[in-house]
């Protein structure tokens, strides 16, 4: 409820309208907009999708999505139940793409000492989002950002193509590994997705997705469709008295998405970039900080650059009567005195009954 009034308040257009929300002991009430139909049953209207209807699709989706990563918030949950078209009395919105439903919504940035910061999102040892849609670092728990709402979008498109491989399954670990040798290209059956994927693999939690690239390749495919921005959908009929109405509306302006020029500037803002520059700073100081600890030698590798010493023989502690026995014994043998006997073992000792000249001495 509250990334939906801030959203509002710093000026989203492709939010629902909040209305009102409150809070009772055993769960939370929201109002807003009435949208109207979702995705998700749009697309069970067709037994088939274009590409001129999912290439549209994908653009208006990913300019939504865009938006709201510009105010500091990953969705972590897209799907196409999450995106709906406009509400059906409000003119020339009725046919334009809403995301909704922020429940596990986050915002990545926050204020420390009054500057602005990444923040990262909660490690959880649950799945975050819908397990058909979510990315691959979600699976692994990882801490999510951007590039995950893009890899869940592009998972999203992909299955106006075809069904999903994994869309029957559910375990998650099963669905994990069939996303992992999947290729998008394949998905996509349009090998210009692969440079798309490989982009999303090469991405970390705070990396500013290329979504210049998601979006000329969706353009790419609308172009060679030979459709036009304001085609029916493959849901809708040229006859249809809601999209006649739209198309006389529409004919009078264009949206942000269908002017080229201006998806480009939009795209390739991005209002964190000093934000990344300086985290990248950072992490590169950490990571040349540990590097220079672990090439500096160690006391023992000192000692072995320098040559190795022979290992020093520790005398052993003997009981002082036993070094006295043996000192005798051997003093004895060398036929030293008995008084130069004692004063080797500096302590007074009887001298034993010796047999022989000795004795008689």
């Amino acid at each position: 409820m509250n990334i939906l009034i801030e959203l509002q308040q710093n000026g989203a257009k492709y939010s629902p309208k909040f209305i009102s929300g409150g809070k009772e002991p055993k769960f939370f009430i929201l109002v807003m907009e009435l949208l109207g139909e979702n995705l998700k049953k749009l697309h069970q209207r067709c037994s088939t999708t274009t590409p001129s209807t999912w290439s549209r699709v994908g653009i208006q989706c990913l300019y939504v999505v865009k938006e709201m990563h510009d105010f500091g918030y990953v969705h972590l949950d897209l799907k196409p139940g999450n995106f709906a078209m406009g509400p059906v009395d409000s003119g020339v919105n009725s046919r334009v793409l809403f995301v909704l439903d922020f429940g596990i919504s986050q915002k990545f940035t926050k204020k420390r000492n009054g500057e602005l910061e990444f923040k990262t999102t909660q490690k959880t040892a649950a799945l975050k989002g819908t397990p058909i849609y979510a990315s691959l670092n979600a699976h692994a728990h990882l801490e999510l950002g951007r590039c995950d709402d893009i890899s869940s979008l592009l998972y999203m498109m992909a299955e106006f193509v075809k069904p999903l491989p994994w869309d029957s399954i559910d375990d998650l670990d099963e669905i994990s590994k069939l996303k992992s040798s999947q290729k998008l290209k394949d998905l996509f059956k349009n090998d210009a997705f692969d440079a798309v994927e490989t982009m999303i693999k090469n991405c970390s939690t705070f990396s500013f997705p290329d979504y210049e690239l998601v979006y000329t390749t969706f353009r790419g495919v609308f172009e060679k469709s030979g459709g036009q921005w304001i085609d029916p959908y493959d849901w809708e009929s040229p006859q249809m008295p809601s999209y006649k109405r739209w198309r006389e509306l529409a004919e009078k302006q264009k949206f942000p998405w269908e002017n080229h020029e201006e998806m480009l500037i939009f795209l390739r803002k991005d209002p964190f970039d000093a934000l990344l520059k300086k985290y990248k700073e950072k992490e590169a100081l950490t990571t040349t900080i540990t590097q220079a600890k672990d090439t500096v030698p160690t006391p023992t590798q000192s000692k072995e650059e320098k040559g190795k010493k022979k290992p020093v023989k520790k005398k052993s502690k003997k009981k002082k009567s036993e070094m006295t026995i043996e000192t005798m014994v051997t003093c004895e043998e060398q036929m030293t005195p008995l008084h130069v006997v004692r004063k080797m073992s500096r302590r007074k000792v009887s001298a034993p009954k010796k047999k022989g000249k000795a004795a008689g001495k």
